[in-house]
């Protein structure tokens, strides 16, 4: 068996946030990772892997695998799911809190910070909240990409910033300035109506400055051949091509959409 349920010890100190709630969390005596097994919406492992592969040698993304019919039965009997559970509902993605500051690509709070909100504002994944990151010493990691890539229909900048329904929309990212390093349970401590889409820094001013960097930095980072990690996703050919007409539109107007980001993220 190559999967092993995590101890109630091991998640006290990889994953507090995660001690008594339903989350089930396996490893493989390698890495550590939770279960997803929601379902909400056609291709949403696809797309949970394809902003792994867009974006984890820019910004602190959490690892993304999908399962082989194997590895799935293993994790079906450790999480105990039902006979819905197939290999396109239930995929991995890895614990952010077992990571240590090393992996990260982005090791500074202000840095993380200005690339999850750039990359987020290029793929339009809206729901950069407070329960889908994870802090490392400070440093947010963060998951959850299945709302992006236009499942929603919302594609321009415009429409991103301004459809509301809750904290886990566009229009309410915040960037607050604190004096200390926070911490995932202080984060996922807030009132979530009040500050479920605040992003926190501890120096501002190198927080716009890495904005500016980051902005001109991903379309280098990305290259030319990024196409073929939509298809490496497993989307077939049609939907590959729709998403990529749409990322690569974003990818040329990523300056001027993070100039309406910025409208927004320094709101009072």
């Amino acid at each position: 068996m190559q999967f092993s349920l995590l101890s109630d010890k091991e998640k006290s100190k990889l994953a507090p946030e995660l001690v008594g709630s339903i989350a089930v969390v396996v490893t493989d005596d390698s890495k550590q990772w939770v279960i997803k097994p929601r379902n909400v919406a056609t291709n949403e492992e696809k797309r949970d892997l394809l902003g792994y592969l867009l974006g984890h040698k820019f910004a602190n993304i959490a690892e993304v695998k999908l399962l082989t019919p194997e590895e799935h039965n293993e994790i079906k009997i450790l999480s105990g799911r039902d006979d819905n559970s197939t290999p396109s509902n239930t995929y991995l993605v890895r614990l952010a809190g077992s990571y240590n500051i090393d992996e990260l690509p982005c090791k500074t709070t202000e840095e993380a910070v200005a690339a999850e909100l750039v990359f987020s504002t290029w793929i339009r994944r809206r729901d950069t909240h407070v329960d889908n990151r994870c802090y490392i010493e400070g440093v947010p990691v963060f998951f959850d990409h299945h709302i992006a890539f236009g499942a929603e229909g919302i594609l321009t900048a415009e429409a991103f910033f301004t459809a509301a329904a809750s904290y886990g929309h566009a229009t309410f990212w915040r960037v607050k300035e604190i004096p200390d390093q926070m911490t995932t349970l202080r984060a996922r401590g807030v009132d979530r109506n009040i500050a479920g889409a605040h992003h926190y820094v501890q120096n501002m001013d190198e927080f716009k400055r890495q904005l500016d960097i980051k902005v001109k930095e991903l379309p280098v980072l990305i290259g030319n051949d990024w196409k073929n990690l939509i298809f490496d996703a497993g989307f077939t050919t049609e939907d590959a091509e729709s998403i990529y007409s749409i990322l690569k539109n974003d990818l040329n107007n990523l300056e001027q959409d993070v100039a309406r980001m910025k409208q927004t993220i320094f709101q009072i």
